[in-house]
């Protein structure tokens, strides 16, 4: 199932998890798009340091957060209708759990919205998601869902795009949105007093406080903490204001006049200032306010404002002394933050949608193309480098356990440098990883980044509870891996690798194989036959051999199957132990077209299929090396904690 490693690894693993820093919500912990992280990938690519890729269904621009060995993500399937919390494991990227929430009646939005745009959070026992119509619901780590709250209905021109945030027990959440009566324009380009600051009890869900903002208009920034005094502020600026709120009753300190709507940009605090900026039919302007004041302030509080290049989607980055932006367009700038003076201003190229984010003296750059720039966070503009993923993406990246979370319209990319692959696949070689975590269709993606996507060929997914989805083949029902180049490339070196659990059959179960043509035939394959697990290659068709496992595969129980050869010998591993060993030498001769099989074998171009698997399969990986002994034990001699083996069909 999941991918399995030692019990050192496990133990490691869990004390590092200790000692990083969470990605709670939109932004990450405390300090807007500012994360304590080392040993991130400066470069990567669709194929290159990517620890995982799973596919996620539906449409959603909300950024994924971490707690610990989980992420969390939300997205609306159905045209926007059924909103739905997944659940993912932070190491392998499985789907531990989708959960339907509640359905939605879709409204008007803009094209670069979506009907789930606004980022959970979390406080390390639930998770909090908002949605477009304005609907909350909480659910446990579990999946099972708290408590909702479908008591605060949104409409807005735009659609809702805020993030909820939490401070000292309450899910604090900015609500300026428009009129869905008659006149349209109320509350868009006509200012309204219908706007509003809403707090929530984490525990219960039930209102805490809402603070009214008084005449506003549209706007979708995710408000900030602001703790001074012994007191705490909720910062939150809407279409025309930027605003204080006390933290605990919501009652409205005081008010700066920032005239422009629609301003998405969230907001940023830095050294007793709040910097604003985006909006349309207004100031097109960068501006920083001193904060604090009493009552309606107007522009008594404005300290700076810098006219040139100002961001209209993505956030502002606050980083001592200095506050960085991007625009939609792709200019970057860097302001000196105590009096607005600009150091530098240099086109990166590309739009934007993502806010930027900061660590390691390095900022992230996301484009909407897929394409990371990543510069030297100083007084000097200096690139270091341009990592494309080649997929659109509009949500921003979060970053927790030296890994970079991106996600893109179809997929959540997991980024970490090989060495802090730790248990993790083993870095290098892998040209094939399939996972079945899609929640429909007949497509079975290829997380290696290689692009061998397959097909079910009868073969369907099942929910393992603790397990996620898998695959349960019978005869003619199995996954077919189309061919290609890289897969005839394999002449010396190869290792196949598959989690099985099996139904009581004695005869042939093949779990995954490749075979050239009828009569004498190149072929390799992981099986079950006889009770026996079983690998065998015949490199020349002319020279078949396998190894046997002694003890017999025991039926309706997990047990991990590894197969390498070297062009020495193969060797046959049943839980990560050596369980037969012979020698062989020469290369493979693919030379024609026939595809992967998982669950099945076929020798006439996958036009008949023979000798299926009767059971479940899940985690099936390809690599064109052969993995050392060790490598194989990190792929499957430890269980999980909390997983069993034993799960009976």
């Amino acid at each position: 199932m999941k991918r399995l490693i030692q019990l050192l690894t496990v133990i490691l693993v869990s004390m590092n998890s200790l000692h990083a820093e969470n990605w709670p919500q939109f932004r990450g912990p405390t300090h807007p798009g500012r994360s304590a992280e080392t040993g991130l990938p400066l470069n990567w690519s669709a194929t290159n340091n990517v620890l995982w890729i799973t596919p996620i269904p539906g449409e959603s621009w909300s950024s994924p957060i971490v707690w610990n060995d989980r992420v969390f993500l939300t997205t609306a399937t159905d045209s926007g209708q059924t909103c739905r919390v997944l659940s993912l494991d932070v190491n392998s990227g499985k789907i531990l759990w989708d959960q339907v929430v509640f359905q939605q009646s879709p409204r008007r939005k803009e094209s670069r919205n979506t009907y789930a745009t606004p980022t959970p959070a979390t406080d390390g026992e639930r998770v909090y998601a908002c949605f477009g119509d304005g609907s909350f619901a909480a659910l446990n780590f579990a999946g099972d869902i708290v408590w909702t709250n479908r008591d605060y209905n949104f409409y807005g021109q735009h659609g809702l795009a805020s993030s909820p945030i939490l401070y000292r027990g309450q899910l604090i959440m900015a609500r300026d949105g428009s009129s869905d009566g008659a006149d349209k324009k109320l509350g868009w380009q006509v200012p309204w007093d219908q706007s509003r600051v809403l707090a929530l009890d984490a525990r219960t869900g039930k209102k805490r406080w809402q603070g009214k903002r008084g005449l506003s208009r549209i706007a979708h920034g995710v408000p900030a903490i602001w703790e001074h005094d012994g007191k705490a502020e909720v910062v939150s600026e809407a279409g025309d204001v930027v605003q204080g709120f006390d933290a605990q009753t919501g009652e409205r300190l005081w008010s700066d006049e920032v005239i422009g709507e629609g301003k998405v940009p969230s907001t940023v605090l830095g050294d007793g200032l709040v910097f604003t900026a985006g909006g349309w039919s207004g100031r097109d302007s960068i501006k920083a306010f001193r904060l604090g004041g009493q009552g309606d302030l107007k522009e008594t509080q404005l300290v700076w404002e810098q006219k040139k290049n100002m961001p209209r989607v993505p956030s502002l980055l606050y980083l001592k002394p200095y506050l960085f932006a991007i625009t939609d367009g792709g200019v970057a700038s860097c302001m000196k933050a105590d009096t607005g003076e600009l150091i530098w201003q240099e086109r990166v190229g590309g739009n934007f949608s993502a806010s930027p984010l900061v660590a390691e003296g390095r900022i992230y750059f996301l484009g909407d193309d897929g394409e990371t720039t990543v510069i030297e966070a100083g007084p000097e503009f200096k690139v270091l480098a341009k990592n494309a993923l080649g997929e659109k993406c509009q949500a921003s990246p979060a970053i927790s356990q030296k890994r970079i979370f991106i996600r893109t319209a179809g997929n959540l990319f997991c980024l970490a440098v090989a060495a802090e692959r730790a248990g993790a696949l083993p870095a290098g070689g892998l040209i094939g990883s399939w996972s079945f975590n899609e929640t429909s269709g007949e497509q079975v993606v290829d997380g290696s980044g290689a692009g061998h996507h397959g097909q079910l060929r009868g073969a369907v997914r099942r929910a393992i509870e603790n397990f996620g989805k898998v695959i349960d083949c019978h005869r003619d029902a199995l996954v077919e891996i189309p061919h290609a180049a890289l897969f005839d490339q394999l002449p010396v070196r190869l290792t196949v690798a598959a989690w099985v659990n099996r139904r009581a059959d004695a005869k042939w179960n093949t779990v995954i194989s490749r075979e050239v043509k009828d009569g004498t035939s190149e072929y390799f394959g992981l099986a079950v036959v006889g009770n026996k697990a079983l690998f065998s290659v015949d490199p020349d068709g002319a020279h078949y051999q396998n190894t046997k496992s002694e003890e017999n595969v025991p039926v309706g129980e997990w047990v991990h199957l590894t197969g390498t050869y070297d062009n020495l010998e193969f060797k046959l591993y049943v839980n990560g132990r050596l369980a037969g060993a012979s020698a062989c030498t020469g290369p493979f001769r693919f030379q024609d077209r026939n595809p992967i099989l998982i669950g099945g074998n076929s020798n006439n171009e996958g036009r008949l299929w023979v000798d299926c698997f009767h059971g479940l399969i899940d985690e099936v990986r390809l690599f064109d090396r052969a993995l050392t002994a060790k490598e194989v034990a990190e792929l499957g001699s430890q269980t999980p904690a909390g997983i069993s083996t034993t799960n009976r069909l």
